[in-house]
């Protein structure tokens, strides 16, 4: 699992100050993008020669709200993987006082620029399932 912190900028929150729902799927993202960099990957030229990730199934369940400057930890990790696909586990907290705010998963396949689903290259899969052997066996799934 990694993990990043940030604060909750203007530009994030609704009228009342409070975070919008969707901007938790964007540090989501964030994370995940981080854990593929951490990992090994380089994202830009992955997709420049054709090697997508598409989300094919997203879900995100809110506990709690993030409001403006509320500094946020969004942890990420892999909790299954093979050559055609990864799935991602998300949990995002407020830092002050350690309250869970959202949990959610995703599910990416890899495929090509036509969208037809691939087998990772051991180039890219092998760094990848290191990590994720390594995480998985410091969080005890």
């Amino acid at each position: 699992m990694i993990t990043f912190r940030d604060r909750v900028r203007f530009g994030e929150t609704d009228t009342m100050g409070v975070v919008h729902h969707v901007k938790y799927f964007h540090w989501y993202e964030m994370g995940r993008v981080k854990y593929l960099t951490q990992a090994g990957f380089d994202v830009d030229w992955m997709l420049h020669n054709n090697i997508h990730f598409p989300i094919v199934d997203l879900k995100m369940s809110y506990k709690a709200s993030c409001k403006y400057d509320d500094e946020y930890e969004v942890q990420v990790g892999i909790t299954d993987l093979n050559r055609a696909r990864m799935d991602f586990i998300c949990k995002i907290y407020r830092v002050a006082d350690g309250v869970l705010v959202a949990e959610g998963s995703s599910r990416n396949l890899f495929t090509d620029a036509t969208g037809k689903v691939t087998r990772l290259e051991a180039k890219w899969y092998d760094p990848l399932e290191k990590m994720y052997k390594e995480h998985k066996e410091k969080a005890g799934w």
